[in-house]
C-alpha cells in the first residue's frame, strides 16, 4: 500500500469534491481534504494545494475539474501525484472515462493515489532481471479499479433512479414535487396512509400580482399594458442565493427582476393556476393538484388563452388540456350595404328577407326582397331602413328597467371605485418603498470615499429614480381612470334616454343583430314595423302617439304600389 511508501521529495494536489452545496453541508469536502493531507503526509509527501469544489463527476467536460487537471499537468508545478479520497470523488463516467483521465495524467508524469487503497502502484514482473518492457509493467490493482469505476457510475444511476423515480411517481399523483412556480409555495402534509408529502398553496403576496394579470388581459389590456401596471404595483421575481461553486459560499442573490412580455406569457399559460399539473414528469398529461383548485377560474384561464391552451374537465372529474385550437369565429353572411338582412322577415312566409340589388335601365335598384314559396315580394332598401330608424328612436326603456339600471349601475360603480382605490393604493406604496431607499441610498453616497463604489450607487439611484417616475405615472392614470368611470356611468344614463342609438350606432354586423335580436322578443315582419306592432322585449315600450303619426308617411297601400312598380321593373321577376 501507499502508506508503506516513501513519498520524499513528491509533491501532491488534494481533491475534494460534491455535486452540490447541499452535499457538502455536513463538511463532506473539508474531511475528503484532511483525509489526503494525512495519507499523503504520512508517506512523506507534501501537500503543494488542495482544490475543492462542487460539481458533478458524470460529464466528460468539467470547468472546475479540468482547471486542477491542468494545473497538476503543468511542469512549473511539479506535481507527482493526484490524491483523493474514493474514486467516485475523482470520476463517476465509468471505466472509459477513468482510464482516459489515469492515462492523460499519467502522459505528464503524474499518478493517481486514493486514500481508501484501492489504487496500487504498478509492478514488473521482470523487475529482479533490471529489465523492463511494456508488457512486463502491470497494474495489479486495474481489475479492482475498474470496479470501483463501474460501481461509482452504477451508484449514480441508482441513486437517481430511486430518487427521481418517486418524485416523478409523487408528481403524477398531483402532489407538488419541484419548486413551485410564482404565486404559489409547497406545504407538507401528512396524507391519510401518514405519509408526508407536499401540496400546491397560494402564496398570497405573489398570487395577487398574477391574478392582477389575468384580470387585465380579460379585460382588453394589452400585453405591454398589462405588464407595465403590474410592475408599477411593485412586482419582482424571487431572490435566490448565488453561490460561489468553487468555495461553497453565497456571494450575492440573483433575481428580483421587473415582468417582462416573455414570462408574463409563460404564467398564463401554466396550468397549475387553475389547479392542474401538465409537464414532463407528468407525461405532459394533466393532472388535478391534491387539494388545490388553484387561484383563478377555468373560464378566466380559458378567455385570456385565446385557444392557445384551454383546460375543461369532462364526466368523473376527468381533466383535458388542449394546445392550440383553431378558434371557430362564425362567418356572417350579412351584406354591409343591407345591414337587416336576415333580421326582417317577409310577411307572407315568415322567412328573413335577403338582399339585393337587380340593374335597372340605368342603375341598380337595392332592396330587401323574398320569394321561397310564393310571388315575388320587395321592399325598397331606402324604406325600409328609414322605417326602422324611425322605430327605434320612439322606443323607450320600461320604468322597471329603468330603475334596475340605476341600482346595476350603483353596484358597478362601488365596485370599479373600490378596485380602483386598491390599485392606487398599491402604486402609491410602491412609489414610497422606492423613495425610502433612495433616501438610504443618497446617505450612503454622502459618506462613501470610494469612487467606483459612488458610481455604482449613482447609477442605482437613477434606476430608482426612473422606476419612481413610471409608478407615479401609473398612479396618475389610475386617478384619472377614477373620475372616467364616473363620467363614463353618467353618460350611460344618458344613453338610456335614447336606446334606439344603441341599434343605429352599430357599425359591426354582429353586434347589430345582437341589439337588434335584443329589442324584440322575435324577429318583426315588414307589416308589424310599418303598422308598429312587433313583438317588443319586456325592457322596452314604444311611443305610439308619435309613432302614429310617422307611419302615415308609409302606408300599407303605397308599399303595395311600390311593389307592384317593383314587379314590372325587376328583370328576374
Amino acid at each position: 500500500m501507499y502508506e508503506e511508501l516513501k513519498f520524499k521529495n513528491c509533491r501532491g494536489v488534494a481533491l475534494g469534491r460534491d455535486s452540490t452545496i447541499k452535499q457538502a453541508q455536513g463538511d463532506s469536502t473539508e474531511e475528503q481534504i484532511k483525509q489526503c493531507v494525512a495519507f499523503y503526509e504520512r508517506g512523506g509527501g507534501k501537500i503543494a494545494k488542495t482544490f475543492i469544489f462542487y460539481e458533478s463527476a458524470r460529464k466528460s467536460e468539467r470547468e472546475f475539474f479540468d482547471e486542477v487537471l491542468n494545473y497538476c499537468k503543468d511542469p512549473k508545478n511539479r506535481i507527482n501525484h493526484l490524491i483523493f479520497n474514493y474514486i467516485s470523488r475523482f470520476t463517476r463516467g465509468g471505466t472509459p472515462e477513468y482510464i482516459r483521465l489515469k492515462n492523460d495524467l499519467a502522459s505528464h508524469d503524474v499518478a493517481i493515489i486514493d486514500s481508501g487503497g484501492i489504487i496500487q502502484p504498478e509492478k514488473n514482473t521482470l523487475e529482479h532481471l533490471n529489465v523492463q518492457y511494456d508488457w512486463s509493467t502491470y497494474s495489479p490493482s486495474e481489475k479492482a479499479e475498474f470496479y470501483e469505476a463501474d460501481n461509482a457510475k452504477d451508484e449514480v444511476r441508482n441513486i437517481l433512479t430511486r430518487m427521481i423515480g418517486a418524485e416523478i411517481v409523487y408528481s403524477r399523483q398531483g402532489y407538488c414535487c419541484r419548486p413551485p412556480v410564482y404565486g404559489l409555495k409547497p406545504v407538507k402534509i401528512i396524507t391519510p396512509e401518514g405519509k408526508k408529502r407536499s401540496i400546491y398553496t397560494t402564496n398570497e403576496d405573489e398570487a395577487k400580482y398574477i391574478k392582477k394579470a389575468f384580470e387585465l388581459l380579460d379585460l382588453g389590456h394589452s400585453e405591454l399594458e398589462t405588464v407595465r401596471t403590474i410592475n408599477s404595483e411593485g412586482y419582482k421575481s424571487r431572490n435566490h442565493n448565488k453561490w460561489n461553486r468553487r468555495a461553497g459560499t453565497v456571494v450575492g442573490q440573483i433575481g428580483g427582476n421587473k415582468l417582462t412580455i416573455k414570462q408574463l406569457r409563460k404564467y398564463i399559460s401554466n396550468p397549475i393556476y387553475v389547479g392542474v399539473v401538465a409537464e414532463k414528469w407528468t407525461d405532459y398529461k394533466p393532472v388535478q393538484a391534491v387539494d388545490f383548485s388553484g387561484i383563478i377560474d377555468i373560464e378566466l384561464f380559458n378567455r385570456v388563452n385565446k385557444g392557445k391552451i384551454r383546460v375543461s374537465f369532462s364526466e368523473g372529474d376527468t381533466v383535458n388540456v388542449y394546445h392550440n385550437e383553431r378558434i371557430k369565429v362564425r362567418r356572417s353572411k350579412i351584406n354591409p350595404l343591407f345591414p337587416y338582412k336576415g333580421l326582417v322577415l317577409c310577411p307572407l312566409c315568415k322567412k328573413p328577407f335577403l338582399g339585393s340589388s337587380p340593374k335597372g335601365k340605368t342603375k341598380k335598384h337595392p332592396k330587401y326582397h323574398c320569394s321561397r314559396g310564393h310571388k315575388w315580394y320587395a321592399v325598397n332598401k331606402a324604406v325600409l331602413e328609414k322605417t326602422i330608424t324611425e322605430f327605434v328612436n320612439n322606443l323607450a326603456f320600461s320604468e322597471d328597467f329603468l330603475m334596475l339600471f340605476e341600482d346595476v349601475v350603483l353596484d358597478i360603480w362601488k365596485m370599479k371605485r373600490q378596485s380602483t382605490l386598491d390599485t392606487s393604493v398599491q402604486v402609491e406604496q410602491n412609489v414610497l418603498d422606492i423613495k425610502t431607499k433612495q433616501k438610504s441610498l443618497l446617505e450612503s453616497i454622502r459618506i462613501t470615499e470610494s469612487a467606483v463604489v459612488r458610481k455604482a450607487m449613482e447609477e442605482e439611484y437613477e434606476q430608482l429614480e426612473a422606476e419612481r417616475t413610471k409608478a407615479m405615472d401609473i398612479r396618475n392614470v389610475v386617478e384619472d381612470t377614477e373620475e372616467t368611470v364616473k363620467k363614463l356611468i353618467q353618460y350611460s344614463k344618458e344613453f338610456m334616454a335614447h336606446p334606439g342609438d344603441l341599434l343605429l350606432s352599430q357599425t359591426e354586423p354582429h353586434m347589430r343583430e345582437v341589439v337588434f335580436k335584443a329589442i324584440f322578443n322575435t324577429l318583426p315582419t315588414w307589416e308589424d314595423l310599418i303598422n308598429g306592432t312587433p313583438d317588443l322585449s319586456l325592457l322596452f315600450n314604444l311611443s305610439k302617439e308619435n309613432y302614429a303619426e310617422k307611419v302615415n308617411l308609409v302606408t300599407p297601400a303605397r308599399i303595395e304600389l311600390a311593389i307592384s312598380w317593383m314587379k314590372t321593373k325587376c328583370p328576374n321577376r
